[in-house]
């Protein structure tokens, strides 16, 4: 378990006897404003590795006092203060990690927020895509050597719509139209609408937020958490946002502000179900993290939320799943959890892709089960595998409403 902070970021080791242990900072060496963390083995060696972002190199010294038109000291903008790097830990395998930041050339100046590991490229290769506050967001993709290449230019997620750099703070991952490749939602600042980036294949992404109905539905919000997930269980992903500013007076939007639900319309446009989400999405918060699971294993996805000088609130789904399969993934030829596997479930002619990363959220991590809806008359139930640079393989006749694990291996091969 890793927990970032400032001046020093924490790993904490599991002893198997119900304690964990931090480890030293000569065995894991952070140092600044440590942000959101994610992790992936970036060399196949079997080892998850730690990328952790970072937002500005502050100290007591650098303070810089912001005031409003009042002179009531409020928090500053992210431009007040120089960018920084993220930190790339490499696990050396045997209890302690490696700083290996040159090495993968993980060195463009961020304000960072957001991190998640996943294979954006669909290559086999752990990558990393990297959400900042005000300056250009950052793809550093994997390979079979190093350095990473930084690619979020020329991919086309570094900046907004417009054409500069965003307030971006939370990533979502979902594949929301059903072609197959994972696409990326992310939460912005005020006068920013939220980014969905669709995936057009071929490393290309494009802004699809206006011809999916989502632009204007967040400019005048300040988003945080956010989660890409199927809360009505018909198959398509949809989009929870957790909303609050972080200034309390100098910003033109409330410090507290509405959550919203987007409900997915087959993968061509969202629908704004916010009313419709119940009392949460009701009231005002001061919104930050929010993470999504199945916390009572009924197969409906559920919300852990927090906010700034409130309780957590757990929002339980009242919708129900009536047929579900939820599917964890153990690799037996590279890093156990699998990040960067690819997973389907077809029905019919509809095929649901599911995508294995880490980090994704703000400052959250989710429930590592992926989730299908499984119709009633649907017989034989199959999920296909791509392991991440490795083979593809179906798991057949899985039993539905509860858990499966399905093991690297034991599956049939497919071409």
């Amino acid at each position: 378990m890793c927990i970032s902070g400032l001046g020093r970021s924490l790993l904490y080791q599991n002893q198997g006897d119900g304690t964990l242990r931090a480890l030293s900072p000569e065995a894991f060496p952070t140092s600044g404003w440590g942000t959101a963390v994610a992790c992936g083995d970036i060399d196949r060696d079997g080892f998850p590795d730690v990328l952790l972002t970072r937002y500005t190199d502050w100290s007591p010294a650098s303070d810089v006092a912001c005031r409003n038109y009042q002179g009531i000291r409020d928090l500053c903008g992210p431009t007040s203060y120089r960018g920084t790097t993220s930190l790339l830990l490499h696990n050396s395998a045997d209890g302690t990690f490696a700083d290996w930041t040159e090495r993968a050339g993980v060195t463009h100046e961020v304000r960072g927020l957001g991190v998640v590991a996943l294979d954006l490229n669909d290559d086999g290769w752990v990558d990393f895509f990297v959400a900042s506050d005000e300056s250009p967001n950052r793809v550093y993709l994997g390979g079979p050597t190093l350095p990473f290449t930084e690619s979020a230019e020329l991919m086309g997620v570094a900046q907004g719509e417009w054409g500069g750099p965003q307030g971006s703070m939370g990533v979502g991952v979902a594949d929301y139209n059903h072609d197959g490749l994972l696409d990326l939602f992310i939460t912005n600042f005020e006068n920013e609408d939220d980014s969905l980036y669709r995936n057009m294949g071929n490393g290309l992404f494009m802004h699809g937020s206006a011809a999916a109905g989502l632009s204007g539905q967040t400019r005048m919000r300040v988003g945080f958490g956010t989660a890409f997930a199927d809360f009505d269980h018909d198959g398509w992903p949809d989009v929870f946002v957790l909303n609050g500013n972080t200034s309390y007076s100098t910003g033109q939007s409330p410090f507290r502000q509405f959550p919203q639900l987007f409900r997915n319309l087959h993968g061509r446009r969202f629908a704004d179900v916010s009313p419709q989400g119940g009392s949460f999405f009701r009231d005002i918060h001061a919104g930050r993290g929010a993470a999504v699971g199945d916390l009572d294993n009924d197969g409906a996805l559920d919300l852990v939320t927090v906010q700034i000088n409130d309780p957590v609130q757990i929002l339980a789904n009242q919708h129900e799943r009536a047929r579900y399969v939820a599917v964890l993934l153990v690799a037996r030829y590279g890093e156990r959890e699998g990040i960067g596997a690819r997973v389907w479930f077809e029905q019919g002619t509809q095929r649901e892709t599911q995508f294995v990363t880490r980090g994704t959220g703000f400052f959250s991590q989710s429930d590592p089960r992926l989730f299908f809806s499984v119709p009633a008359e649907h017989k034989g139930v199959t999920v296909t595998v791509a392991w991440p640079g490795r083979q593809t393989e179906s798991f057949q006749n899985l039993p539905t409403n509860g858990t499966v694990v399905l093991i690297e291996g034991k599956g049939q091969a497919r071409e």
